[in-house]
């Protein structure tokens, strides 16, 4: 991969050129349907989904090395209420997603396709917390690096 992240001076080259990035092509990249964005974000409440967090005001609330890492590994840091949980029935039934709503009975958890499933507590197994995020580490290997920078560039500019 051409910006491994693990090597913080390639980090550092590829943030000096974001200012040289074109924020425009970074959002018609950001669309684009192989990198499936648009399928778990939404911006500013406008998209398909709230699988991941809104990506609307990420500019302003995280620097842009914050945002490359997460790009790059979006298991290292998974924004507090997105962890995922596996959850095991005792009947054998298995799910996985965020915990979106939890009392003392009840547990609901939201599935990568958005689907929410009520459970109820006294017929679950087991519960494990993930340290695997939902988004699927790779999906930016496929861009050059100008796309890349391009993409970055966008990101780090909303809600600026």
């Amino acid at each position: 991969m051409f910006y491994e992240v693990k090597n913080a001076k390639r980090a550092r080259e590829l943030l000096a050129k974001l200012k040289n990035g074109n924020a425009a092509n970074g959002k018609k990249i950001y669309q684009r349907p192989e990198l499936a964005c648009v399928n778990c974000h939404k911006i500013k409440g406008i998209g398909l989904s709230n699988i991941g967090p809104d990506l609307g005001s990420i500019g302003a609330s995280a620097p842009a090395d914050y945002i490359l890492e997460s790009l790059i590994e979006p298991s290292k840091k998974i924004k507090e209420g997105y962890k995922s949980s596996t959850i095991t029935m005792k009947n054998g039934d298995f799910y996985g997603g965020s915990v979106v709503f939890e009392n003392g009975n009840l547990i609901k958890i939201k599935d990568a396709a958005g689907t929410e499933t009520s459970l109820q507590k006294s017929k679950i197994e087991s519960r494990k917390a993930s340290k695997v995020s939902m988004m699927p580490s790779g999906l930016t290997d496929s861009l050059s690096e100008a796309e890349f920078i391009d993409l970055l560039k966008y990101l780090s500019e909303l809600g600026k």
